[in-house]
């Protein structure tokens, strides 16, 4: 990302002329390499705070005398319903696939 910018402010930088069409598409093609790598950060980080989120709601039911009873049961909607959710998507890929 950082040899990114540097590189975009040398291009710059070095002429107080427009820049060419050539570099012009070096850039577009660095922005847009940049963007890809950050969408997949992005996912692996929802991802992450989605398997995180999952574990504390079943922690939430391994210690739930230490818990409200509606909290519990909150927890256990909000897990039936992921449980559901990735039961969609898996039915979904299969009808797809054939």
């Amino acid at each position: 990302m950082e040899e990114t910018k540097e590189t975009v402010k040398k291009s710059v930088d070095n002429s107080n002329e427009k820049l060419s069409y050539e570099q012009l598409e070096n850039v577009a093609h660095q922005l847009h390499q940049q963007n890809r790598n950050l969408l997949a950060k992005l996912r692996e980080t929802e991802a992450y705070a989605f398997q995180k989120r999952v574990d504390y709601l079943f922690k939430v039911l391994k210690y739930k005398e230490s818990f409200d009873l509606s909290f519990v049961e909150d927890c256990v909607n909000e897990i039936t319903e992921t449980l559901k959710f990735e039961e969609d998507i898996k039915e979904t890929k299969d009808e797809q696939g054939q």
